[in-house]
């Protein structure tokens, strides 16, 4: 069995910049920041934002919550920069 988990990477350095977004209601919050934690240990830049009222899954709601339109702005945001290089 092949573990591809991104928080048991055995090595998680030499990944590009990360943005980790997590819920606050999400089953997996603890999870998302543990690994933004580790990215950053590693020396991976990374920005971690959380959206303590939101639950799992959020961001796909944007036709009703302004939390989830913000979300894709900063996801957007990132992944142009990212590309701008």
């Amino acid at each position: 069995m092949v573990d591809l988990a991104p928080l048991t990477a055995p090595d998680a350095s030499g990944l590009p910049p990360a943005l980790v977004m997590v819920a606050g209601y999400d089953v997996l919050r603890d999870e998302g920041i543990q690994y933004a934690h580790r990215l950053a240990q590693a020396g991976t830049p990374v920005t971690l934002v959380e959206y303590s009222g939101m639950v799992h899954g959020f961001i796909g709601m944007a036709g009703a919550l302004e939390a989830a339109r913000q979300a894709l702005a900063q996801v957007a945001d990132a992944v142009g920069r990212a590309l701008a290089g």
